[in-house]
């Protein structure tokens, strides 16, 4: 807990809670996305 507390400077332990469980998030949002790498077909003129 010392150890995240001091990384990103944060204050509390429930600053530490909520940026451990956002990190959680998003970690989970990128599994997801490469779980679809090679599913999905993009189409390159949509972008431009």
């Amino acid at each position: 807990m010392a150890k995240a507390l001091n990384i990103h400077d944060i204050k509390t332990k429930k600053q530490a809670v909520e940026k451990g469980l956002e990190l959680l998030v998003r970690l989970e949002n990128q599994t997801r996305l490469l779980d679809l790498w090679g599913k999905v077909e993009l189409d390159d003129e949509a972008f431009k």
